[in-house]
């Protein structure tokens, strides 16, 4: 018998939709009624050459768990950081690997992981001009050796706040974005972002990550200012910033080298008692 943890699954019945599977294994092994069902992701079921589909879904009504004694010998709800290591190449292992730190209406900020898929997506992004353009890491050449490397070190780091920028339907990875350079006496930190995924750029997912970051900074981690920088000519970040509340304090002339040309680096920043909002969607104390 199957020893180890995983999610709810079972075999689609003829006549049957892959969403009429996911009600009716779920109702029959755990007693529970779903909906919003969504598609993740499939992959090889290697055991007889069929295809393991991946769905989440949420709880409707009642959240009982009401176990099936033949089908299963354990049941019961568990939070992300409870549950034990899997294999990361698994669809199981991919769906259960993030963790719902910071939730805000469409993405959620989990801390930073480093399973192979985020390592590959990662070393494809810092290869990509769309996005080292700014932040000044074209020059650099990106290797999946270097990025695990790096990944790992921002995992371990117990000073920076490194996060994955992570969508709510798909559970899906866009993104990164982190508070770095964190002085506790001085009450001060630095703030990076970038949206790798280029579906999710240009909708307002930047801002969302920022605020969720920004509230979380201030009223978490009592921070009293929270800086950044930026190309002079990325304007649509620009505004992004404004956006957010920051404000614009200084400019360093010819700072950066791209492309044959110098260009100006922008410095802004935001005070605590300028940030303005409530975005944090699963606080416990309101």
């Amino acid at each position: 018998a199957y020893k180890r943890k995983a999610l709810v699954a079972g075999f689609c019945e003829i006549g049957e939709t892959a969403e009429d599977t996911v009600s009716r294994e779920v109702r029959e092994e755990v007693g529970l009624e779903v909906q919003d069902i969504r598609y993740f992701a499939s992959q090889p079921w290697g055991f007889d050459s069929d295809l393991l589909l991946g769905f989440f879904c949420r709880v409707k009504g009642d959240k009982t768990i009401r176990r099936e004694e033949d089908e299963l010998a354990y049941a019961a709800w568990t939070n992300r950081e409870d549950v034990p290591q899997t294999d990361e190449r698994s669809l199981t292992g991919t769906m259960m690997k993030f963790f719902k730190k910071l939730v805000g209406d469409r993405i959620y900020l989990s801390p930073k992981s480093v399973s192979e898929e985020e390592i590959e997506k990662y070393t494809k992004w810092m290869n990509d001009f769309q996005i080292t353009d700014y932040t000044g890491r074209s020059a650099r050449i990106t290797t999946l050796i270097g990025e695990k490397e790096w990944l790992e070190n921002s995992a371990k780091d117990s000073t920076d706040r490194n996060f994955d920028i992570v969508s709510l339907e798909k559970d899906q990875l866009i993104g990164t974005i982190g508070l770095m350079n964190c002085n506790w006496l001085e009450r001060n930190a630095e703030l990076g972002i970038f949206i790798g995924e280029e579906d999710f750029r240009n909708h307002g997912y930047g801002t969302e990550a920022i605020q969720l970051l920004l509230e979380y900074g201030f009223k978490y981690l009592n921070l009293h200012s929270i800086r950044l920088t930026l190309l002079a000519i990325n304007d649509r970040a620009h505004n992004c910033y404004l956006k957010c509340g920051f404000q614009d304090v200084g400019r360093s002339r010819e700072q950066i080298f791209l492309n044959g040309k110098y260009y100006d680096k922008l410095h802004m920043d935001i005070l605590e008692t300028e940030f303005k909002g409530d975005f944090i969607r699963n606080k416990n104390i309101k």
